[in-house]
């Protein structure tokens, strides 16, 4: 993981989209003759949507960044496994203010 300050999401690699793009369409070819090849990009969407609905659902809720020490001080934080913040905000649950469009 790598430090961005206080976020959550792929920011920086945005950028790398158009140029994915096209290889991703090339690719589709080997999807097609392959079931291996199926189950992986499957197997990748749905981490994808996963990481996805975690940051629009859960983030900041965790508090990660700032306990228990800040991240912007503490960059040796972003190697530690033992308290990655997926993990974190899964255990932590969904984060209200990101609710409030369901009620």
């Amino acid at each position: 993981m790598r430090w961005g300050g206080h976020t959550y999401g792929p920011r920086y690699l945005i950028d790398l989209l158009p140029l994915l793009a096209p290889l991703a369409a090339a690719g589709t070819g080997a999807l097609r003759a392959s079931r291996l090849a199926r189950g992986a990009a499957g197997a990748a969407v749905a981490w994808s949507v996963a990481l996805a609905a975690t940051g629009a659902s859960y983030y900041p809720a965790e508090a990660w960044n700032t306990n228990p020490r800040d991240v912007d001080r503490s960059h040796e934080r972003l190697k530690d496994w033992r308290d990655p913040q997926l993990v974190r905000c899964w255990r932590t649950g969904l984060s209200p203010q990101n609710m409030g469009l369901l009620r």
